[in-house]
C-alpha cells in the first residue's frame, strides 16, 4: 500500500495521484485525512500556520465524490473571489485523474447567467461566495439535496464579515449532508455557537503547521553504516572546517561519547544536559557565543527545554522520529545568515525512506551528498600543516645541529627543500587517511549487511519502554504490500499510535504478530477493523507469543528495544 492509502484514500485515486506525480502527502494531509477515514463525520479542524486549508480536505473531499452521478455533492463555502479561485485551482488539479468530475467555481462581478449556464451542464462540486450561492439557491439554478459534504473554508472569517445568515441557509439547503468540515485558524465565539447549533458531534482536530518551505535553509543529509556514523561525523567536521553549531543525537550516552571523541582532534565541544540549571549553562552558552566552543551537543530533551542560541549549522546525528522532531530541531537554526542556516543529517541506509518522507511532509528539498574523500581530507589537513609551519614561532636552533642540517639540505634549492617537506607530510597524512577509508554508502560497492551490522542498524532511532504489553494478531502482510515501516507509520498517523508503543514486529506473508503497549491495545482493537486492505477487511485478534515471534533467546527477560 502507498502512503496515501494507508492514509485511508481509494486505491484508484491514489493510482491517478501517483500518475501525475503526487506521492507523498503533505503533513497536513497526514492530520485531516485519517481523521475523516476514522470519523467520517462533521469536523472541527484548527489550522495553525499558513498552511492553506484546501491542502488538508481537497483530497478528501474528492475522494467522496462519486463522478458517476451528475447531482451536486460537494460544496466549499469560501470568503473572497481570491480564494475561489485558488481553491477551485488546487482542486481542479487533484481531480484531473478523475474522469467526468466538474468543478464549478460562483462568486460576484461574473454575469449570473453564465455561472447558471455551467450548473446545467452538471457539476459535482461547487466552490462559491456565500452571497452568489444564495441567489443561485433563490433561482433554483440549483440544489443541494443530494449534497453529502459540506466545507466552511475559514470559517472564521466568513462569520466576522456578516456571513452567518448565509451560512444557515446552506447548511439548512444541505439536510440530507453526511459530514460538515469547519476550517478555521481559531477557534472564536462565533464558530463555537455555530458548532453547538449544527454540529454538536463533531470531532476537533488541530492541523500544526510545520512546513519549512518559506526560511532559508539547505537541508541535506548523509549515507554511512552503522559502524561508520562518529568517522563520518569527524571527516564532516574536519572539511568542513567552517562549520559550527549545535549536533543532536539520540541518547545522552552518544551525545557524551561525541564529546569524548571530538575533544582530542581539535573540534572544541560541549555536551549540554537537558537537567542542567541555569548558572551551569550560563558559562556553556557564552563560550559558544564568543566562538570559544564550535559545537554544543545535546539531545531532543535538551534542544526544546533549554533557552539556546540560534546557530546556522544543525547536525542530526540519527534521524529525527517524526516530522514535528524535524521541525523542532530547525527551530535552533538562525537562518539570516548569509548564505542561510543549514541542517545536516547523518544516518544508515535502513532509515532513508524515512527521512525522506519526512522531508516530503514538512515541504523541503532535501538533498544528498557524498561523505567526503580521503582525498579531500589530505588536501585540508595538508593545508593545516602548511599553516602551523608558516605560524611557528622563530627560534634558535642548538648550535651542535647546524652543521647536520647544512649536510643535510646544503645542496638543494629552497624549491627542491619545499617540495620535499611538503610530499613527506602529504604521504604521511594520506597514510594516516587511507586507513580511515571510504565511508559512502553505494549499492554496487556496498554488500548486504552481516547480521551483527543489520543488529546494529536496528537500535538506531530506538527507544526502551518498560510498560506492560499485549502481543496482537492481524490478517494483513507481505502480499497485500505491507512493510514494517508502513505499519507503524498508518498506525501511528490512523490511530495515534506512538511507535515507541509497538516492539517485537514478525512480518509474514499472510499475517503480522507484534507487541502493543497495553493502553493502546484497545485502539487498536476497535479502530483497525475499520480499515481494509485490497477490499478485505482488517481483523485484529489476540496472539500467544513465542520465543520466535519475540526474536530474543530464552533465558532472562530482557528489556525490549522499540522501534
Amino acid at each position: 500500500m502507498t502512503a496515501y492509502q494507508l492514509l485511508g484514500l481509494n486505491k484508484a485515486f491514489v493510482l491517478g495521484l501517483e500518475e501525475m506525480g503526487t506521492q507523498h502527502p503533505t503533513y497536513a494531509q497526514t492530520q485531516f485525512i485519517p481523521a475523516v477515514s476514522r470519523y467520517d463525520t462533521d469536523i472541527i479542524a484548527v489550522v495553525k500556520g499558513k498552511t492553506p486549508h484546501e491542502e488538508a480536505y481537497g483530497l478528501p473531499l474528492l475522494d467522496q465524490i462519486d463522478p458517476a452521478l451528475l447531482q451536486l455533492q460537494g460544496v466549499v463555502l469560501c470568503n473572497t473571489r481570491e480564494e475561489c479561485q485558488q481553491i477551485m485551482s488546487t482542486l481542479e488539479q487533484w481531480a484531473n485523474p478523475i474522469d467526468g468530475l466538474r468543478i464549478v467555481s460562483l462568486f460576484g462581478s461574473v454575469p449570473i447567467e453564465e455561472q447558471v449556464a455551467q450548473l446545467e451542464q452538471g457539476a459535482q462540486i461547487v466552490v462559491a461566495y456565500p452571497g452568489r450561492l444564495i441567489d443561485l439557491l433563490t433561482r433554483g439554478a440549483l440544489s443541494m439535496l443530494e449534497v453529502s459534504h459540506v466545507v466552511l473554508h475559514g470559517a472564521d472569517e466568513l462569520l466576522l464579515t456578516g456571513q452567518r445568515e448565509a451560512i444557515d441557509i446552506m447548511i439548512m439547503a444541505a439536510e440530507n449532508r453526511r459530514a460538515t468540515w469547519v476550517m478555521v485558524d481559531h477557534v472564536n465565539d462565533e464558530v463555537f455557537d455555530l458548532g453547538r447549533r449544527y454540529l454538536p458531534q463533531a470531532k476537533e482536530i488541530t492541523i500544526h503547521d510545520i512546513s519549512l518551505s518559506q526560511r532559508n535553509i539547505t537541508h541535506t543529509y548523509y549515507l554511512c553504516r552503522n559502524q561508520h556514523r562518529f568517522p563520518s561525523l569527524k571527516r564532516l567536521l574536519d572539511v568542513k572546517s567552517g562549520w559550527r553549531g549545535m549536533i543532536i543525537c539520540l541518547t545522552r550516552n552518544d551525545g557524551r561519547e561525541i564529546v569524548e571523541k571530538l575533544a582530542p582532534f581539535g573540534h572544541p565541544c560541549r555536551f549540554v544536559d537537558s537537567e542542567m540549571t541555569a548558572d551551569a549553562l550560563a558559562p556553556i552558552l557564552e563560550a559558544f557565543n564568543e566562538q570559544q566552543i564550535d559545537w554544543l551537543v545535546m539531545t531532543d530533551v535538551a534542544a526544546r527545554n533549554l533557552a539556546l542560541p540560534l546557530a546556522p549549522v544543525l547536525i542530526q546525528y540519527g534521524i529525527p522520529s517524526a516530522p514535528e522532531t524535524y521541525y523542532q530541531r530547525c527551530q535552533l537554526l538562525a537562518d539570516d545568515v548569509p548564505g542561510g542556516a543549514l541542517s545536516v543529517t547523518i544516518i544508515t541506509p535502513k532509515f532513508e525512506e524515512d527521512l525522506l518522507e519526512v522531508s516530503h511532509q514538512i515541504q523541503v528539498n532535501l538533498e544528498r551528498f557524498p561523505i567526503p574523500s580521503a582525498e579531500e581530507l589530505i588536501v585540508i589537513r595538508l593545508q593545516q600543516s602548511l599553516n602551523r609551519f608558516v605560524a611557528q614561532p622563530k627560534s634558535v636552533l642548538p648550535e651542535h645541529l647546524h652543521a647536520m642540517v647544512k649536510d643535510a639540505f646544503g645542496e638543494l634549492t629552497k624549491e627542491e627543500l619545499m617540495y620535499r617537506v611538503v610530499l613527506a607530510e602529504y604521504e604521511r597524512l594520506e597514510d594516516k587517511a587511507r586507513r580511515e577509508g571510504n565511508l559512502n554508502v553505494t549499492e554496487r560497492e556496498t554488500p548486504p549487511p552481516s547480521p551483527t551490522e543489520a543488529a546494529a542498524d536496528d537500535s538506531e532511532g530506538m527507544t526502551y519502554y518498560n510498560g506492560k504489553l499485549e502481543r496482537l494478531f492481524v490478517n494483513i502482510g507481505q502480499m497485500d504490500g505491507v512493510t514494517e515501516n508502513s505499519f507503524v507509520l498508518h498506525l501511528n498517523r490512523a490511530l495515534g499510535i506512538p511507535p515507541a508503543a509497538i516492539s517485537n514486529i514478525d512480518l509474514k506473508r499472510t499475517h503480522i504478530h507484534f507487541d502493543i503497549e497495553s493502553t493502546y491495545a484497545p485502539i487498536i482493537r476497535t479502530e483497525l477493523p475499520k480499515f481494509a486492505v485490497k477490499d478485505r477487511a482488517v481483523r485484529v485478534d489476540d496472539a500467544t507469543p513465542t520465543a520466535r515471534d519475540r526474536k530474543i533467546p530464552s533465558g532472562p527477560r530482557r528489556n525490549k528495544r522499540r522501534y
